[in-house]
Parts: structure tokens; sequence; C-alpha cells
């Protein structure tokens, strides 16, 4: 059985959930959402069979330690999204966009799990601040994990 995990659980997050809950009997996936506020997910699951919600923070390295030690496929869609809280708070989406990323990326090449990362077109942009340089970053970092220790990955550019 295929283990899928997804980090957050927003608007973008439940397109993927949905998608792959249709698909997860055919193809016989595990699939597990971690996010601190899981509310959506809990709609969409609905107490579906080789399912998993996990209500915890990214961040917390020992429970995003063995989470990512047990999948096969890493969505990476949690961290700052709004561009106005991105551009309130430049330090809070620092630490969560570029450095939790790369916590994420470290883990998924370490334990040879693909990595589907949610990115946006604002990084071919001018606009989107803070938010854009995150993102911007975090694809940087990705090519070099990928480049140094073998990360498999993709990017998920989403327009709005």
């Amino acid at each position: 059985m295929k283990k899928i995990l997804i980090f957050g659980s927003g608007f973008s997050s439940s397109y993927i959930l949905s998608y792959l809950l249709k698909e997860s009997l055919s193809y016989n996936w595990h699939i597990s959402v971690v996010d601190k506020n899981p509310v959506l997910a809990k709609k969409i699951f609905n107490n579906k069979n080789n399912t998993d919600i996990l209500c915890f923070d990214v961040n917390c390295n020992e429970k995003r330690t063995k989470i990512i030690s047990e999948s096969d496929v890493v969505y990476h869609m949690a961290g700052i999204a709004d561009i106005s809280e991105a551009e309130n708070d430049p330090i809070e989406t620092v630490s969560s966009n570029i450095l939790g990323s790369a916590l994420v990326m470290e883990l998924c090449s370490k334990y040879s799990a693909r990595l589907m990362y949610g990115s946006t077109v604002y990084v071919y942009s001018k606009h989107g601040s803070f938010y854009r340089a995150s993102k911007q970053s975090a694809e940087t970092l990705i090519e070099v994990f990928s480049e140094k220790r073998g990360l498999k990955y993709t990017i998920l550019r989403y327009g709005s």
C-alpha cells in the first residue's frame, strides 16, 4: 500500500485530497493529512477508509520525522499563503515557507519520499513581495536538495 502524506489542508490541498480520495481505492493508497487546524480535511474525509487526519504543526520535529519516514509521497502545501499576511510578518513567512519547507525537503531526501511542493505563479512575477520571495527561495532549495541529496520532486505552481 502506497502511503501519501499531505501537509496543509487549505484551499489547494482540498482539491488534491478530493482527487486522491477518489483514486485511492483503485490504487490502494493510504492518505494522511497533517494540519494545525484540519477542519476542511475533516469535511472531505468524512470517515473514509485508508485515511488519517493528524492535528499538529508541520514544524513539530518529532512527529514530522516519523510521518515522513513512513510516507512514499509528501504533498507539502503548508505555510503562509496569504500575501497580506506574508507582507505583515516577513520573519514568520521566512520561517514557515523557507525553513519549514527545507526541513521537509531534508526528511524527504533522507527517507526517499517524493516531494510534491505547492508553489505559485508569483515566482515569475514582480508582485507577491515576501510570499513570492519565500516561494522562489524554496524552489531553489528544492533544486539543490535534488542535486546534492537525490530529492525526487515535482513543483506545482498554482495561480489565482
